[in-house]
């Protein structure tokens, strides 16, 4: 983003403090853009630890899952 597209004129007499507003404008952006990423790698590790968490929980009922699956089956067969 720079002054241009934000509808910002340039007056001739003002140079130093237009030059000033883009300085800052610039690092506006740039620090913008330094939390974007923190935040996208925030989400990323997030989203990680959570998929972690899933998969531990599914390890931990498929035994379980397994077993309640070759009970009914049996239970099936024993009464046929």
């Amino acid at each position: 983003m720079t002054l241009a597209t934000l509808g910002w004129r340039y007056d001739v007499g003002k140079a130093e403090t237009n030059e000033q507003l883009e300085v800052a404008v610039r690092e506006a952006n740039e620090r913008l853009a330094a939390l974007h990423h923190v935040e996208r790698q925030s989400v990323r590790s997030a989203l990680i630890e959570q998929r972690g968490r899933l998969c531990l929980f599914v390890c931990g009922l498929k035994p379980v899952m397994v077993g309640t699956v070759l009970y009914s089956i049996q239970a099936l067969v024993a009464v046929e």
